[in-house]
């Protein structure tokens, strides 16, 4: 009866780790730092928009802010998701149930997350003038490029056999 139960509760705990690692690695960049801050592009980026208008600007902070306010929500609540798995993986005997709930807790937190920066993103699109939104596409699709070649054996870019 033992055995019956030592291989499920071998792959929720194999399948937690991954998500626990996954999770630390997606927030850490090359420096080890954690990501975030700004949602708003940097004043730099702005200005390369042409985006110097006082109420312009305004209303981006705005959105930003009110981005913010739920972001911070959500991450708390996936910090005590992964918190609350981190301490049933401690005892002896977890509950499979318990942590399968968690995990999925978690996830979907990730992608409510995920949807809120996204909803920012657009809000942000629509106020820049045409001008500044095909500017900020060039930007987005220019930055996208260098990420993927630095991405190489990491998984995000392409892997050509030649180096190999």
């Amino acid at each position: 009866m033992k055995k019956r139960t030592a291989m499920p509760m071998t792959v929720i705990l194999l399948l937690t780790a991954a998500f626990l690692s996954s999770g630390l690695a997606t927030a850490q960049d090359h420096g080890g730092r954690r990501r975030g801050g700004s949602l708003v592009p940097h004043q730099r980026v702005l200005e390369r928009l042409g985006i110097t208008e006082p109420g312009q600007l305004e209303l981006i902070n705005q959105v930003e802010e009110a981005a913010k306010t739920d972001l911070g929500i959500l991450r708390e609540e996936q910090k005590e998701y992964r918190l609350q798995l981190r301490t049933l993986l401690d005892t002896e005997d977890p509950n499979p149930t318990e942590v399968g709930n968690l995990v999925i807790s978690a996830r979907n937190t990730g992608e409510d997350i995920r949807s809120i920066q996204q909803s920012y993103r657009e809000q942000f699109e629509l106020l820049l003038t045409l001008e500044q939104l095909t500017a900020w596409e060039e930007f987005q699709s220019n930055r996208n490029n260098r990420r993927g070649s630095r991405r190489g054996f990491r998984g995000g870019g392409d892997v050509s056999s030649e180096g190999l």
